[in-house]
């Protein structure tokens, strides 16, 4: 019912409907015949493959809905499809604007954030900002997160198909970012010494193989990749996180203190993203997997978790403030808890139409906190 007053009250607003959903689908059909009763030409499609551009090309704005059992990611995918469409019968798409997309959806943005936390980590521990220390998570979230993507490209059509378009259209340059990065990563690392080389190796190598067969004897093992663990992602992400980020720069600086912290707000931060990321997906009507802690704890103790995680780190902060363990940078630290809190309940009372701004603004708290840190640290 909600659905079909959505379809009365745009009707006024639009040239004709898309409906997706089964054909034999009453619902869907029940969809088609209230937008033909307010006079708009309604088109019933199962998929995306299905649009009849030439026909819809005659409209000026078009209207989508669908079914009550239509998967959220086949309507993101007719959508992507409807507004790539309308994309090339406008100008030319400014430069600026295909670099931005690129940057984003090759997870620059994030490598970017991960840069920023490992400098707001050496300030805390009293380590001169090193052009090597800081380029080395970047190149590993970089290297990890792309070549995923590009792998495993299947599912990210079914999370995220605006990403997905832009990883079949730019291909050959996602796969030379990932080259360059994971280069780069080993060779600022092996320039750090053994022990952060191996560190690095070792966050490479997981990241890569994560997804990946390990073993093929399924009838024995029923692990046969470490994607096969239950609740491992997050687990596994934290500790990539807080080893790039906090431990590298550590083991890198004999003088350093204040590591614990550090790790810890890492840590969490990281393990935070990966549960709401799951969450938002579960939400859309994405395909998660047991490695995911959602679908082993289910939604409701999942977001317990998120706002458990976050008091435990605001716990954990005024502790080391309070203890000498970390100074008056602790408020740059405290200053994003708090807005992580703040995205977490704005989150929960509202939907996300666009992945990329969802991950754009969520993200923005890594180049926060360096920038925050950096201010405290002068200030000091």
């Amino acid at each position: 019912k909600q659905r079909q007053r959505e379809v009365i009250r745009i009707s006024s607003e639009v040239d004709a409907m898309v409906v997706v959903g089964g054909g034999n689908s009453a619902n869907t059909a029940r969809l088609a015949a209230i937008a033909k009763g307010r006079g708009l030409p309604a088109y019933t499609i199962e998929k995306a493959s299905e649009l009849d551009i030439k026909t819809l090309n005659g409209y000026k704005s078009i209207g989508v809905t669908a079914g009550a059992s239509t998967p959220k990611w086949v309507i993101d995918e007719v959508m992507e499809k409807l507004n790539s469409f309308t994309m090339k019968k406008q100008p030319a798409v400014p430069a600026l604007n295909i670099f931005f997309n690129i940057f984003v959806k090759s997870n620059m943005m994030l490598a970017l954030g991960a840069t920023f936390l490992t400098s707001a980590n050496m300030m805390i521990m009293d380590i001169p900002l090193y052009l090597p220390l800081l380029a080395v998570p970047f190149c590993a979230v970089l290297g990890t997160h792309l070549l995923n993507q590009l792998i495993l490209a299947e599912d990210l059509k079914k999370s995220n198909p605006r990403r997905y378009k832009y990883h079949i259209e730019y291909r050959v340059l996602f796969w030379a970012i990932w080259f360059l990065s994971i280069s780069a990563g080993f060779y600022f690392a092996w320039g750090l010494g053994t022990p952060s080389f191996m560190l690095f190796a070792a966050v490479v190598g997981f990241g890569i193989t994560y997804g990946m067969p390990l073993f093929s004897w399924k009838k024995i093992l029923t692990i046969v990749r470490l994607k096969d663990i239950p609740a491992s992602k997050e687990l596994f992400v934290g500790l990539a996180w807080g080893i790039t980020t906090a431990v590298i720069p550590y083991i890198s600086s004999p003088n350093a203190s204040g590591f614990l912290y550090t790790f810890l707000f890492a840590f969490c931060i990281s393990y935070i993203r990966v549960v709401l990321f799951g969450l938002r997906d579960i939400k859309g009507d994405h395909i998660v997997g047991r490695e995911a802690i959602t679908m082993v704890l289910g939604r409701k103790r999942a977001s317990q978790i998120l706002y458990s995680s976050v008091f435990l780190l605001g716990l954990v902060l005024i502790a080391g403030y309070s203890y000498g363990g970390i100074g008056m940078e602790v408020f740059g630290l405290f200053a994003v808890t708090v807005y992580l809190l703040g995205f977490l309940i704005y989150n929960q009372r509202h939907a996300w139409s666009d992945p990329d701004r969802f991950e754009l603004i969520f993200d923005f708290q890594f180049i926060m906190v360096g920038i925050l840190v950096y201010m405290l640290n002068i200030l000091r």
